[in-house]
């Protein structure tokens, strides 16, 4: 194997501990507000992490895609991981190259994309993360996949111990060949090497930037450390962070060191070399480790934090000075230089790591001491964290008994992490692990892991402080966690720990919110029955006016009872009802109720049942509100029924009404009107009873639906139209002659007219005043005279209930009138005429008087006289007699003619 080409391509080292996510590298970015001198710096999410609830962490993976591709990069978010979208908001802010040029997918380019994270839900800090977006060409991915399959086929091949020992003598032949140009380590060169890192400073205090970051920094900006030789050198700007609070950059150096071979040790042929690096006032030293896989080429690579426990990480953890007197050659092989447990350590680190030729390029015996290492670690606990948390880092006490608490609270770190509350005045600390309770107001430590509450009196807001905050800082100030550089599946991966010091004090943030927790409770009732309404809801309120609600209650339950518990924020606060039970009037009264930390005010309050008003509108079916004839819409009486059964509103009381029984009976009025008040709610039917004067009863039953219209209507009002048939019936006549013949001539063209009785005046001489009203209507077509037919006969049509008085107004010539007669309209039946009536005229006779013209007595006795008619008759007034002009003093005797027909005569 060519050896210098392997080391050109090792990125990784003994490095110090950070955790490694898309936040740690971001670019620090700041925006101007409107006021140009004021500037606001949006914080990494590695500065304000231990402030952020766990839903509210957002992390981001490196995202690839092929040129032409398209893709929005302000808007397609994938590759990020939100656990709660709802919690935090997150948005685009850039996403530039090296030389600052925008994103664009029409070339191969690598970006480094911002992103801003702001929590909805808190107050909590908003953070930037940030990730990298390669734009590939798009047969750039088969070209490399070909490649590394040429790589791994050259270096990857299994061997046999024999073969293996062969290849190693040949690898360090060619190795020493070609690696003529670096300098070489002596094993005492090596371990003075190794030990001056393992106390070195890896924190700049002037940034706060890490060895690990700018190792990283190195990975993401392509950096060739691989191609350095020794004493060789390459500067690249360090994003600054974290300690400084300032933007821009840092100047990081690398500089190659020499090489160094395991057969120093005496544990096989291979080699390695540190690098150096330098920035702002800091020297570091990180070490690269060869497995026998072939070394990855130039690239961008992935850095990823091994979850504590792993045996990996724990093997590097546990195989060098970072776990301190615990570690395993401290107790197993104490005599050990520095550079031979380094190379034990990962040869351990390779097996852990699952690599098939591990032991490739050692020999028995760094075989026998990388699996007793590894077989030590896997039995040794997990490796200690820097970092530290709580399961919930902002509390809100509640009340508890006589006394006040908070919920229960992990303390998550490493078992080795302590913390001091420093408690307040009456504060005590339970500790749930230990059992033990501390003294109020006491100085209490705890570890990681430690399960705990917080307990207070009910007072505790308004007689110490509402709140106590905390900012504790942790007890281990330095990071020991291990990592992996993940180069692909033709090249090795490469395993890291980091040792290094914490470059900014760990603190954790607590705090905890003192209730003033209150209870308001209400018990609803019925106004009248007295019993327990559920349903009811009663909000809260700032003001008396109640438009300001603090908050709503629950719905009353089946005894009528309610209540809510709420801090109090002042003395009084004021009850008003929102919603009520279906059926019952919305309270419109405001109740005040004076609020007391621990304790519970009550407010006994009602609800009206709504009720029900029924009115009845009776109605002439053709004529409306206007009854006809002598008939009355007064006197109509009503049975109201339950059409179901009508039920309380209130849940308790049961049936008022069964099905179809008589509720009440309303009688109207002289406008044809009725009504009843004060009904429960439900569906009713009014069936007549008893019809008005000249009415038919009414058969049909009329449905009145009262049903709930809402809170605000106290009174649910129906009007039924009730339609009445009055009663009809047509009268009929004959007329004929009255003049002595046996079969009586019939009389055609005599008229008739009527008048309601009711309608007309009376006259002083108690006859009937006939221009003092209008005629009824006695034909079909709206006259108000009937006219006899050939045969002498007229109908008239139905008239209404009522008595009316008859008159001949048209008679027949020579023929007198009859009296006016009347017709009473007693039944309906407006089909079958009454019996018909046979009026008969009489025929007008005249009287002749005879004198003499010489205005002396006739001789009557001795004159005879003949009477002879002519085709032309005058009507005449009978008992009519002449007198001759004068005085008219009578003159002796006449003498009379009597039963002459009228018309004109001819005497002698």
């Amino acid at each position: 194997m060519n050896v210098k080409k392997k080391a050109r391509r090792v990125m990784s080292g003994l490095l110090t501990a950070v955790t490694v996510l898309s936040t740690v590298l971001s670019p620090v970015v700041a925006y101007a507000s409107e006021d140009a001198g004021s500037i606001k710096k949006i914080p990494y999410y590695e500065e304000i992490k231990d402030q952020l609830d766990e839903d509210e962490v957002v992390t981001a993976k490196d995202y690839e895609i092929k040129v032409g591709d398209n893709f929005d990069v302000k808007s397609d978010y994938t590759g990020l991981t939100i656990q709660d979208d709802s919690k935090v908001k997150v948005t685009f802010q850039e996403a530039k190259d090296t030389d600052g040029n925008d994103f664009s997918t029409d070339y191969a380019n690598s970006y480094k994309a911002v992103y801003y994270v702001e929590p909805q839900t808190t107050d909590h800090p908003t953070y930037q993360i940030n990730r990298k977006i390669v734009v590939k060409e798009a047969d750039q991915q088969k070209d490399s996949q070909s490649e590394s399959s040429s790589d791994q086929d050259a270096g990857s091949s299994d061997k046999t111990e024999t073969e293996d020992s062969e290849a190693d003598s040949s690898t360090e032949e060619t190795g020493a060949a070609e690696t003529e140009s670096k300098t070489e380590l002596t094993e005492k060169e090596f371990d003075a090497e190794i030990e001056a890192t393992e106390n070195q400073e890896t924190v700049d205090p002037e940034t706060g930037i890490t060895l690990s970051e700018v190792m990283q920094e190195a990975v993401d900006q392509e950096v060739a450390l691989a191609d350095l030789e020794a004493g060789e050198s390459i500067t690249f700007d360090m994003p600054m962070m974290l300690a400084s609070g300032e933007t821009g950059t840092k100047s990081v150096t690398v500089t190659a060191g020499s090489w160094y071979y395991y057969a120093d040790y005496g544990l096989g042929s291979y080699l390695t070399c540190p690098y150096y690096v330098k920035w702002g006032s800091i020297n570091a030293t990180a070490y690269c480790v060869e497995p026998s896989k072939k070394g990855p080429g130039n690239g961008t690579y992935t850095i990823q934090k091994l979850a504590d426990g792993k045996t990996l990480a724990k093997v590097c953890y546990y195989g060098t000075k970072a776990s301190d007197e615990n570690g395993f050659f401290d107790e197993k092989h104490p005599d050990f230089p520095a550079g031979k447990r380094f190379i034990i350590t990962h040869l351990a680190a390779a097996y852990a790591n699952g690599s098939s030729d591990w032991a490739s390029g050692t020999n028995a015996t760094g075989k026998n001491l990388a699996m007793e290492l590894y077989n030590y670690c896997v039995n040794m606990p997990d490796i200690p964290s820097v970092d530290m948390s709580f399961s919930e880092s902002n509390v809100k006490a509640y009340v508890e008994g006589n006394s006040q608490r908070t919920s229960v609270i992990t303390f998550k770190a490493d078992k080795l992490q302590t913390i001091t509350f420093k408690l307040p005045s009456g504060v005590k600390l339970v500790n749930v692990t230990t059992g033990k309770t501390s003294a109020a107001g006491a100085s209490v430590e705890i570890s990681g892991g430690t399960q705990f509450y917080l307990t207070a009196p009910l007072d505790q807001a308004e007689s110490v402080s509402a709140t106590f905050s905390s900012r504790m800082k942790g007890s281990i100030d330095k990071e020991y966690s291990a990592y992996k550089i993940v180069t692909g599946s033709g090249t090795q991966d490469l395993a890291l720990v980091f040792g290094e010091g914490v470059g900014n004090e760990k603190y954790v943030d607590f705090k905890v919110t003192w209730t003033k927790e209150c209870k308001v409770s209400i018990v609803k009732k019925d106004q009248d029955t007295g019993n327990a309404l559920a349903g009811a809801v009663y909000g809260i309120y700032s003001d008396a006016a109640c438009t300001k609600l603090i908050a709503e209650m629950p719905a009353t339950d089946q005894n009528g009872a309610s209540q809510l518990t709420m801090e109090k924020t002042q003395e009084v606060v004021y009850l008003k009802e929102i919603s009520v039970p279906t059926g019952y009037q919305i309270d419109t009264k405001s109740y005040n109720v004076t609020l007391a930390i621990g304790k519970t005010t009550t407010k006994n309050v009602t609800d009206k049942r709504v009720n029900a008003k029924l009115n009845i509108a009776k109605q002439d079916a053709e004529t409306g509100n206007e009854a006809q004839g002598d008939a009355t819409l007064e006197g109509a009486v009503y049975g109201l029924y339950a059409r179901e059964d009508i039920v309380h509103p209130d849940g308790r009381t049961g049936t008022i009404y069964k099905k179809d029984t008589l509720i009440t009976s309303l009688t109207t009025d002289k406008n044809g009107e009725a009504s009843v008040s004060d009904l429960y709610l439900g569906k009713y039917y009014l069936k007549e009873l008893s019809a008005p004067v000249g009415y038919v009863l009414d058969p049909t039953e009329h449905d009145v639906d009262c049903t709930y219209e809402g809170a605000t209507v106290p009174t649910v009002e129906r009007t039924s139209v009730c339609k009445e048939t009055v009663v009809k019936q047509p009268f009929q006549i004959i007329k004929a002659a009255n003049n002595g013949k046996t079969d009586a001539d019939l009389l055609k063209g005599v008229g008739f007219s009527a008048w309601l009785v009711s309608n007309l005046k009376v006259k002083a001489d108690g006859s009937y005043d006939f221009d003092s009203a209008r005629p009824v209507v006695l034909t079909a077509d709206g006259q108000t005279e009937m006219f006899t037919d050939e045969k002498g006969y007229a109908r008239s049509i139905p008239l209404p209930y009522g008595t009316y008085v008859v008159r001949e107004t048209t008679s027949k010539h020579n023929y007198a009138p009859v009296d006016d007669f009347v017709v009473k309209i007693t039944e309906n039946y407006p089909d079958t005429p009454q019996t018909w009536r046979v009026l008969l005229d009489k025929e007008f006779k005249a009287k002749l008087k005879i004198s003499s013209t010489n205005k002396k007595p006739c001789g009557i006795n001795t004159m005879s006289w003949g009477v002879f008619g002519k085709e032309y008759y005058d009507r005449t007034k009978q008992n009519y007699y002449y007198s001759t002009a004068g005085s008219g003093k009578r003159y002796g005797q006449h003498y009379a003619v009597t039963g002459i027909r009228c018309g004109r005569t001819i005497y002698k």
